[in-house]
């Protein structure tokens, strides 16, 4: 009985979490098989891709973090490789069932222990300026915008649009990522 009630509990607050507006960072490690540890921060809902097969589960993880469409808010949270390779961060919003719930998130002023993203200001653009320099634009409407509170530029991005960019990491090296969002109006 108690048991039963501990996982109702449980599943109450994951829906509650599920239901909130979102945004969400991905780090792959799949390509070369790297495994990732999540960190142990508060306020973050760490979970790995449910459509992946089993044994890929550990090597795809997920940060998701409330936001609003009110206030910039800060994001923190921290993962560690399993071995040294290359690995792929992934900024985009919360996925839905629903395709018109999928909402557009802004970040902006991402840093991550060692600096090894580039760029993540937003401020150098590519050739083409569509694009912020160093980071791919997957698919979709993935844009630069100017942030209101501070001027500077920051991405829009969607859970069908987002933004990526590949870095190397050291194994079992703490990672630590933290940085501004909001959700887009």
């Amino acid at each position: 009985m108690k048991k039963t009630m501990i996982l109702c509990a449980l599943t109450m607050i994951a829906n509650l979490v599920l239901a909130a507006d979102q945004a969400r960072i991905d780090i792959n490690g799949q390509a070369q098989q790297i495994t990732l540890q999540k960190g142990d921060e508060k306020n973050v809902y760490y979970g790995n891709g449910s459509w992946l097969e089993a044994d890929q589960r550990d090597k795809h993880l997920m940060a998701s973090f409330e936001t609003s469409a009110d206030e910039w808010r800060d994001f923190t949270f921290s993962f560690t490789p399993s071995k040294s390779g290359v690995i792929t961060f992934i900024l985009l919003g919360q996925w839905d069932e629903t395709p018109e719930n999928r909402k557009f998130v802004l970040f902006d002023d991402i840093t991550i222990t060692g600096n090894i993203l580039k760029n993540t200001n937003f401020d150098e653009m590519s050739a083409d300026n569509t694009t912020p320099k160093s980071w791919i634009k997957q698919k979709g409407a993935t844009e630069v915008v100017k942030n209101s509170d501070n001027g500077t530029n920051a991405v829009k991005v969607h859970c069908d649009a987002p933004l990526i960019q590949y870095m190397t990491v050291e194994a079992n090296k703490k990672y630590t990522v933290s940085g501004k969002m909001k959700l887009v109006k």
